[in-house]
């Protein structure tokens, strides 16, 4: 069988297969998978409850960056923890009946390979006004 050079190092095409499918077999979920929150008494600047990459296939240790990827059309979104398996996000600049909406995805790479995976959570907060 011949040999493929990767890395500065000779890998066999079995070696490159059996890499190939654990990335594969890498993926990661989020819990909860949606940050919806909203009522009266929530004005501006509101923290959202947390949510948390979970990977699932690697062989760790993993490491965890969240970016803002889908912007809202009002307001802010700001990542309160963007390095973390868990995160919270604050809502700002919004006025009542307003709705802050965006995605957030969190990226987790299996630091024994390299190898990377995300998962996208939508987050939002529908401001009611105050009582």
């Amino acid at each position: 069988m011949g040999h493929l050079r990767h890395g500065g190092e000779l890998m066999s095409g079995i070696a490159l297969l059996l890499a190939g499918l654990a990335s594969a077999g890498f993926s990661a979920t989020a819990s909860p998978p949606s940050l919806r929150s909203g009522g009266v008494n929530t004005g501006a600047p509101f923290t959202s409850a947390p949510t948390t990459a979970i990977p699932t296939g690697g062989t760790g240790p993993y490491t965890y960056a969240w970016t803002l990827t889908t912007a809202p059309d009002v307001g802010s979104i700001t990542i309160n923890t963007p390095a973390a398996a868990g995160t919270t996000v604050t809502f700002d600049g919004y006025a009542e009946l307003d709705t802050v909406e965006g995605t957030i995805t969190g990226t987790v790479t299996d630091t024994s390979n390299g190898h990377t995976t995300t998962v996208d959570v939508v987050v939002s907060h529908h401001y009611l006004g105050e009582i």
